[in-house]
């Protein structure tokens, strides 16, 4: 995906880059931070085509030399991608050190990348780890750290790289069943008893099943196109590849797992704005509601507004540790419809 596709948002930043590139002035580590993970994807994948196209077109990459749609399809061989692994979604050290001996091997000439995504999830030995690979960057390398959640990582880290800031001040709520969720929660109030809340969760990790299958599936369609594509590649690629494609599953559906329990968060949150008298159209989030027909539930009293919004928060906290998930949905929505 060229840059141009980010100009109109970011023209000083897009000027700046292309100033870089063919001044000969890249920078060996680039921090891309925004809070929408698709775009700072996407955003990589155009920096690293200005930086490798070996036909530019109108100050950007052409896309379409055997550079630019290698990396565009993933089999460029002399990329190395680090994710999140394990049930902590951490990037262990051992990751590090892989990568570390990775950008000391030849390359023929040609630049290396370390593309590392959710940045933020390396473990602290993993950041003190590779610090010294930005300190003793070796040559002809690109280190690109994509993150949503800078104040993470280590001040030496964030200083030894260029930031490059694309956020977008806005959070979109897309995943499949999104509005179904939202009529469903929208019967969760206090009160209400056990059948709905056990109803409601019933629905919520139905929803994430759904996801995850979802997400293995597209990983798997993708994996399908890429392994015709890569058919003549060395067994060591292909067998990256594969990897690959394995944590890319985890972390799609983990990334609309996020945004189906920020729907929920969002949720309660507009429902306590609500109960001190916000009109709809003057939240932050007013589509949420615009499944709900034009009457839309009525606003609750403070009390119970703010009860719903502290357990919702408490269900966020208890999903940062290895627990039962479904039971801690049901736990929640029980907490929320109880009668007392």
């Amino acid at each position: 995906m060229p840059l141009s596709e980010f100009r109109n948002k970011y023209p000083a930043l897009i000027e700046r880059l292309w100033q870089a590139r063919y001044g000969d002035r890249i920078a060996h580590a680039y921090l891309i931070t925004g809070d929408h993970p698709t775009a700072l994807e996407q955003f990589a994948l155009g920096w690293s085509q200005m930086c490798l196209c070996t036909a530019p077109v109108d100050n950007d990459a052409c896309g379409n030399c055997e550079i630019c749609t290698r990396l565009a399809n993933g089999t460029y061989a002399y990329q190395q991608v680090l994710k999140p692994r394990s049930k902590s979604r951490q990037i262990l050290i051992e990751q590090i050190r892989e990568l570390e001996h990775y950008l000391h091997l030849k390359s023929d000439g040609q630049i290396k990348i370390g593309l590392i995504h959710d940045a933020d999830r390396m473990n602290e030995a993993s950041q003190n780890a590779f610090l010294k690979t930005l300190e003793e960057p070796s040559p002809r390398t690109l280190l690109l750290l994509l993150t949503s959640n800078t104040m993470s990582l280590l001040p030496t880290i964030r200083s030894r790289c260029q930031t490059l800031s694309i956020l977008q001040n806005r959070v979109g709520y897309d995943f499949t069943g999104r509005d179904e969720l939202i009529r469903v929660i929208s019967t969760m109030t206090k009160g209400k008893g056990a059948i709905i809340a056990v109803d409601a969760a019933l629905h919520i990790v139905a929803t994430l099943q759904s996801l995850k299958k979802e997400a293995e599936t597209e990983v798997k369609q993708q994996h399908k196109s890429l392994t015709a594509q890569s058919a003549n590649l060395d067994r060591s690629v292909q067998k990256r590849l594969d990897d690959e494609f394995l944590a890319q599953a985890a972390t799609l559906y983990l990334s609309r797992r996020e945004s189906l329990f920020s729907v929920v968060h969002t949720w309660f949150a507009q429902e306590y704005l609500r109960s001190h008298g916000v009109d709809v159209d003057h939240l932050p989030h007013p589509e949420l509601y615009g499944c709900l027909g034009d009457a839309g539930p009525p606003p609750l009293n403070p009390g119970a507004a703010r009860r719903s919004l502290d357990v919702t928060e408490g269900l966020l906290e208890s999903l940062r540790f290895n627990v039962d998930e479904p039971l801690a949905i049901e736990d929640f929505c029980l907490q929320v419809c109880a009668k007392v």
